[in-house]
């Protein structure tokens, strides 16, 4: 099973949220495998504080990461066209496709920006 992260959850790892570092030891303690595209490797390199960049790369290297295929673009572009505005932005689009193509569970603390995810909850 694959889990793909989106950068709230990262953010908040980074930050020391126990809530979220709690929730990644247990979902690897469970097999799962947790992924994310690089889009979001950047989003959170772009908001990284000076004092991060150690707790942030080593953070990633626990996460396997998906490029952007021209599957994933395509998909992507047909789910925000299908949908209302829901104040996601490109890389969230990105994150929906990904999850339904790899057959992925979608980790994000903004369920708001993904009405395309039925049912989806945060996972903390």
């Amino acid at each position: 099973m694959k889990i793909i992260v989106d950068s709230s959850v990262f953010i908040d790892h980074i930050r020391g949220d126990p809530r979220a570092m709690s929730w990644l030891e247990e979902t690897i303690l469970r097999g799962v495998d947790p992924w994310s595209i690089t889009p979001v490797r950047t989003e959170v390199l772009a908001g990284m504080h000076k004092d991060e960049d150690e707790r942030t790369h080593r953070l990633f290297g626990l996460v396997s990461w998906q490029d952007i295929t021209i599957p994933i673009a395509d998909r992507a572009g047909e789910l925000r066209r299908a949908g209302p505005a829901t104040g996601g932005d490109t890389v969230d689009y990105l994150l929906a496709a990904a999850a339904e193509l790899l057959s992925a569970e979608l980790a994000t603390m903004n369920v708001r920006h993904f009405p395309m995810i039925e049912g989806l909850e945060a996972p903390y």
